[in-house]
């Protein structure tokens, strides 16, 4: 299969080639898309990430948004929110700290 059958297999919705060595990946996603892309509901999308992410219209009443800046937006909020993957080398989380009596215990 050609690049071009590639292609015109993405965008057309047909299933691609199991063989096929290239995924295609849109540079927008609708609206409709965007929230699962981040893997969040449609109304925190619109409460915490439409409000940062400039939009772009498609026609009339089309709305997508540029996959780079939803990556860049995820990227932000992990740096703000989110946990790296390997964590640094801890102590147990089962050994406690020596805490200082209290002065009241007798």
């Amino acid at each position: 299969m050609s690049n071009q059958d590639l292609v015109s297999t993405a965008l057309t919705g047909g299933a691609l080639d199991h063989c096929s060595p290239v995924a295609i990946v849109p540079p927008f996603l609708r609206l409709r898309d965007a929230p699962t892309y981040l893997g969040m509901d449609k109304n925190r999308f619109n409460r915490e990430v439409r409000p940062i992410v400039p939009a772009i219209p498609i026609g009339t009443q089309g709305i997508a948004f540029d996959r780079l800046d939803l990556d860049s937006w995820a990227d932000e909020y992990k740096s703000r929110n989110g946990h790296p993957a390997t964590q640094p080398k801890r102590g147990k989380s089962w050994e406690t700290k020596r805490r200082q009596v209290s002065p009241n215990e007798a």
